[in-house]
């Protein structure tokens, strides 16, 4: 998975950058899952 075809995730990244204050790997990690669960919804 490459943040190049994926905008949606990639602007999920920076979302939650903005909102929390966390280590990168956390925001990530917290992105990918708050993205998968819409998409499954």
């Amino acid at each position: 998975m490459s943040f190049k075809t994926r905008p949606d995730l990639q602007r999920a990244v920076r979302i939650c950058a903005a909102e929390q204050d966390l280590d990168v790997s956390e925001i990530i990690r917290r992105a990918i899952a708050q993205y998968l669960e819409t998409k499954h919804t």
